[in-house]
């Protein structure tokens, strides 16, 4: 189970409680895309689509 921002945000707090803590730096990724380049675009002249490192010369 991944932690929700809200959790996070709670264990800051309390870090941040902690006597003797003088700040507290954090950051949060919006999101993480998994990119899949397994498939190409039809080329611009038409034809069948190759997969990556296939054509040759």
């Amino acid at each position: 189970m991944e932690p929700s921002a809200g959790a996070l945000y709670a264990s800051l707090e309390r870090i941040r409680a902690i006597p003797g803590v003088s700040g507290v730096e954090a950051w949060f990724h919006l999101a993480v895309l998994k990119e899949d380049y397994a498939r190409t675009l039809r080329p611009a002249g038409g034809g069948i689509p190759q997969p990556l490192g296939s054509i040759t010369g």
